[in-house]
């Protein structure tokens, strides 16, 4: 009765504010009016979504992305936060561009259109769609691989170990961003690109909960490794895409205690990347400051709305693809030229110095998908498609390694691309992990075939 009720109440709500927020003028609404329906909606969203599915993809996909998004404009409804002068929300990073009260209600409206159509697809998921068995056959390409895994699980700490101690010689953006020093010599890029294989093989053949579990976190090790260079986004990534997949095998029962844990390591993670840009001088904190860099997601759009005539672009969509056939440089006047990448071209129009140097201030995927469908309802529609697609795909998880695999690869990649990109996991590692895994896939059909022949001719 309470999820027939919850799905009444979810269909009244797509309705309602899908068509009058989307579809009709609202100019004579109010920031103050939006923000407090989006707030609704998103909070009202993450419960239907978890009672309905507990934790899976769309449920974290639409958590996070709130709370990368909505702290700005919810702390100052709230009272709790004052817009600076000019509404510069991104002068933690060195932007002082003024960003008009348009552009954010703009912004808001899309992040909207976008929590809609995460909810549309998953309403579309529960009519369709029953969970995957959740007993696993034994895959033997599976085992193969996971015997390697080893041999990758150092390989891949050593090079963590040398990009932390280039990062405190050199500094972040040299041996990050720029990707200078020994830790990024075309070898270990490689084992970077294949530690996924290996590592989730090694996961997925466990056969029991207790072992999945330890074995997951073997696997997030070098993540926690990776920590130490200021680089906090890897490890969430890896650690919410886990959480996803292993909700899939097992009934996972999500308690008070873990939802304050996660939130806490969350708090610290920002802290960090807080600390990292601002140092550790005291006099210098300012509360204001912590939670621009918290909601730091509303930047990107915001500024894209500010400048919309200059900066839009259908190609941003395809900004990684098209950078994998190019030779151009990150963070180059060539690669502005060539590449389509939105994070590059928006802090190349707002600092050229600050592009130059090798920084920027996040992307947005929201951008990508608005200059390419052109629209509200074209966001609504497009998010609605992806999320359908992946959650079908996670769906699967259980049946084939690959489509475990690939549901890692863009849980990876997606569920924090309210700062990033639609096909950011289109890139080399992809590429390079695919190539390998298909030769790995021939040498295993090889030898089993010399084993099989073996085995007659004995």
């Amino acid at each position: 009765m309470l999820t027939l009720t919850l799905d009444l109440l979810f269909c009244v709500c797509l309705t309602i504010f899908g068509v009058y927020f989307l579809f009709i003028d609202i100019s004579f609404i109010s920031l103050d009016q939006l923000i407090s329906v989006t707030l609704i909606v998103w909070l009202f969203g993450t419960i239907y979504l978890y009672y309905r599915g507990g934790i899976s993809f769309s449920c974290l996909f639409l958590f996070v992305s709130g709370a990368l998004f909505l702290p700005v404009p919810v702390f100052l409804n709230l009272g709790l936060y004052e817009l600076p002068l000019g509404n510069v929300i991104s002068r933690g990073n060195g932007i002082y561009n003024v960003i008009s009260i348009g552009s954010i209600f703009d912004s808001i409206r899309i992040f909207l259109a976008f929590v809609l159509g995460v909810l549309l697809a998953n309403f579309l998921v529960y009519s369709s769609f029953k969970k995957t068995e959740l007993l696993v056959k034994n895959y033997p390409y599976a085992e193969f691989l996971s015997k390697f895994y080893w041999l990758f699980f150092i390989l891949i700490s050593i090079k963590y170990c040398i990009v932390v101690f280039d990062t405190y010689t050199s500094g972040y953006v040299n041996a990050v961003h720029l990707e200078s020093g020994y830790g990024n010599h075309v070898i270990f890029k490689i084992v970077e690109a294949l530690y996924p294989i290996f590592g989730l093989a090694f996961v997925y053949v466990s056969k029991i909960d207790a072992q999945w579990k330890k074995r997951a976190v073997i696997y997030l090790l070098p993540f926690m490794l990776k920590l130490a260079t200021g680089i906090r986004g890897d490890f969430l990534f890896a650690t919410l895409s886990i959480v996803v997949l292993y909700s899939q095998r097992f009934e996972m029962k999500i308690s008070l205690n873990f939802i304050l844990k996660f939130v806490a390591v969350v708090v610290v993670l920002f802290i960090m990347g807080f600390v990292r840009s601002k140092g550790w001088d005291v006099d210098r904190f300012e509360y204001g400051l912590l939670i621009e860099e918290i909601g730091s997601s509303l930047a990107p759009l915001a500024y894209f709305f500010e400048y919309e005539n200059e900066l839009t672009n259908w190609r941003y969509i395809f900004g990684y693809p098209i950078s994998l056939f190019g030779d151009s440089l990150s963070y180059t006047l060539d690669s502005i030229t060539n590449n389509y990448i939105y994070a590059q071209h928006l802090v190349f129009h707002l600092s050229e110095n600050k592009f130059l140097n090798g920084s920027t201030i996040g992307g947005s995927f929201l951008v990508e998908i608005y200059s390419l469908m052109g629209g509200a309802l074209g966001v609504l529609l497009f998010v609605s498609i992806m999320v359908l697609m992946i959650e079908s795909l996670v769906r699967l998880s259980n049946k084939r390694f690959f489509y475990f695999l690939m549901s890692y690869v863009l849980c990876f990649n997606l569920i924090f691309a309210i700062r990033g990109s639609v096909f950011r996991f289109v890139n080399a590692n992809l590429a390079t992990l695919l190539i390998f895994m298909f030769i790995g896939w021939i040498v295993y059909r090889s030898l089993s075939a010399r084993r099989i022949e073996e085995r007659k001719n004995g």
